[in-house]
């Protein structure tokens, strides 16, 4: 087998437009999506909100990924704190839990 080439097979895209797509073009993407991230889990998550509040962090200031850097981290113990005072998600959650719950009920499948 030695001296052996292995063939090359041909690229194979999932979504070429996306994968395919300049440096810059994929940077401006990534921080377009981060800033909606910030800004829908900002006013739809109490943990959030908090941490952002707490930190002294608008959501706007979150403009690109290396703005995330001015979050602070959350730590494993800041989870177990969030849940004992938030029960059942410690206010992570971005839906209604009667909505998630309802989700759940509608996507189980049965035997």
């Amino acid at each position: 087998m030695a001296g052996q080439k292995t063939p090359i097979s041909p690229i194979v895209y999932y979504k070429k437009h996306l994968e395919t797509r300049s440096k810059e073009n994929r940077r401006e993407y990534l921080d377009r999506r981060i800033r909606g991230i910030v800004r829908y889990a900002y006013r739809h998550s109490s943990a959030v909100k908090g941490k952002l509040d707490g930190a002294g962090v608008k959501p706007g200031e979150i403009r690109t990924a290396r703005d995330l850097e001015k979050i602070p981290i959350t730590k494993k113990s800041d989870l177990a704190e969030l849940q004992k005072r938030y029960p059942p998600f410690g206010g992570l959650e971005t839906v209604p839990v009667q909505k998630s719950a309802q989700n759940l009920r509608l996507t189980r499948t049965h035997p």
